[in-house]
């Protein structure tokens, strides 16, 4: 109905493989920049004494630029395949690039912080679990 490649199909809809494909990559890619993103927070808190709020403010500080310029670097690369002669790699390359922008740009920006701040060390709850501090036993 655009008339752009990257978002239409022979028949004029989405393909159902877009889907299928998409939401797995994006979910994998997601969570690998957000899982450093954590623990690099749950490093600050355990180990400087930090609030939530202070830890989350210093994993953004330390690693929010490497998250969201590798993010956008990744999402560019999907640039590419929105010129392909493949109706489905222009769809999957399109959602592939908003949705990694989105992540990028919002997700790991503003959601994650907003989320983290109110539920304080409950955050950290599997960890509250253990009794002893992180410890580097020299066996033998």
């Amino acid at each position: 109905w655009t008339g752009l490649n990257a978002i239409s199909s022979f028949d004029g809809g989405v393909h159902y493989l877009v889907f299928v494909i998409t939401v797995p990559l994006i979910i994998g890619l997601s969570m690998c920049h957000e899982l450093f993103l954590i623990s690099t927070a749950h490093d600050w808190y355990h180990y400087h004494q930090l609030t939530t709020k202070e830890a989350t403010k210093m994993a953004l500080i330390g690693t929010g630029w490497m998250n969201i310029v590798s993010g956008c670097i990744l999402a560019v690369s999907f640039i590419g395949h929105m010129f392909a002669r493949l109706p489905i790699l222009n769809q999957i390359s399109f959602a592939m690039f908003w949705a990694l922008l989105f992540d990028v740009l919002v997700v790991k920006t503003v959601l994650v912080p907003t989320m983290m701040a109110p539920f304080g060390k409950y955050n950290w709850w599997p960890a509250m679990a253990r009794n002893a501090p992180y410890e580097i036993s020299e066996a033998g």
